[in-house]
């Protein structure tokens, strides 16, 4: 109901009416599509709700990661052995904040980016380190030291602990590390029995693994 009251200073008067309100559909505004142009180049493409692609911007950097965040209307571009870690406005491409690629003798920096379910971007790097970081404006809430001699991958948030597929920079072992996510602190690490490719959260206790072994696909 809507109440209005109108008053001159000595006369006064108010009357009420009953309103109805009807939720309007949430309507796609853009998707946002990352291809790599060459071995030290990708390109932005933005998608709108009519499906007409466009070409939003070129970036001078080998591809280390991208996710977006629709809440912080924030979209998270990382060079991997060149070009910085981006967090730009996702209207206008203009850059919130960054971190500086510290890539030294052509290695890899940045190896994973990746928007997680508690609002956190978490990004992996060379020193061996797994950040997370506010989307918004980029304040570190979250540090974890992951096994030694190993790379990010992916890493998504269950319940209280955070879970990153790493692999060894040599072998190419593949496992699945743990943390608390309140203190970074490591809960251990296990060898994962397949090449993972993407990573779920599926409940309070359960995450699943998508991966290939030996040609077929296994979860």
């Amino acid at each position: 109901k809507l109440l209005a009251t109108a008053t001159d200073g000595e006369l006064s008067a108010k009357d009420i009416r009953t309103i109805q309100i009807s939720g309007v559909p949430l309507r796609l505004r853009m998707v946002y599509a990352v291809t790599t142009t060459s071995t030290n180049a990708f390109a932005l493409y933005r998608i709108d709700s009519i499906g007409q692609a466009t070409l939003t911007s070129n970036y001078d950097m080998d591809l280390g990661g991208a996710d977006i965040s629709s809440h912080a209307q924030r979209i998270f571009l990382a060079g991997s052995t060149t070009g910085p870690f981006l967090a730009q406005d996702v209207d206008y491409l203009s850059t919130i904040w960054q971190r500086p690629n510290l890539s030294a003798s052509g290695l890899p920096w940045f190896t994973s980016v990746d928007l997680s379910s508690d609002g956190l971007v978490y990004v992996g790097d060379g020193s061996g380190t797994l950040h997370g970081y506010q989307a918004v404006n980029g304040t570190g809430v979250f540090t974890a030291d992951l096994p030694v001699d190993f790379c990010s991958e992916e890493t998504i948030v269950v319940n209280d602990l955070v879970l990153c597929t790493v692999r060894h920079f040599v072998t190419g072992e593949q496992r699945l590390a743990l943390f608390q996510r309140a203190s970074g602190a490591s809960q251990g690490s296990q060898p994962l029995g397949l090449t993972p490719v993407k990573m779920f959260e599926r409940d309070a206790e359960h995450a699943l693994v998508f991966g290939n072994l030996n040609g077929q696909g296994r979860v």
